[in-house]
């Protein structure tokens, strides 16, 4: 099974709220954590992740709190997966050259490379604004799984 972890799922709903919030488009982390039912630890701990990444932008003071760094239809869902997990990578050799015994002998190391790239472009064409849209029949998750 392929599968995200916990806290990358969970960033996609510290997104996702970030992307609702009022107020010029700041959320203090509390009201992120209530908005997810996520714990405090959990919440400050991506938006650590996803301010090193350039997702989210931290704010001080009395106004502070955080923000998406761009709007939602210009983040994609790659962004915040690769912050949390690092490059798509579906099997080892799609990320480290040299990293297996049978490199030079895998006979499917070259489809798991097009596949990478294939799941990689899905990824790329969905953004956050998509997710926080109802599912339905034409969603972009749907209409993009024919592409592979």
């Amino acid at each position: 099974m392929i599968r995200l972890n916990k806290l990358t799922d969970y960033a996609l709903l510290v997104t996702n709220a970030l992307a609702q919030c009022e107020q010029g488009g700041r959320c203090s982390m509390s009201a992120i954590a209530v908005q997810t039912g996520l714990s405090l630890a959990t919440v400050r701990k991506i938006l650590k992740k996803l301010v090193d990444a350039g997702v989210v932008r931290s704010h001080r003071g009395v106004q502070g709190g955080y923000c998406l760094a761009d709007s939602p239809d210009r983040i994609r869902v790659v962004e915040v997966i690769s912050a949390l997990e690092g490059p798509v990578a579906i099997t080892e050799c799609n990320q480290n050259n040299g990293c297996c015994a049978i490199e030079k002998h895998c006979q499917l190391r070259d489809n798991w490379h097009q596949i990478n790239r294939r799941l990689t472009q899905v990824l790329e064409s969905i953004y956050l604004s998509d997710l926080s849209a109802p599912a339905e029949n034409s969603s972009p998750v749907n209409s993009a799984c024919t592409v592979l």
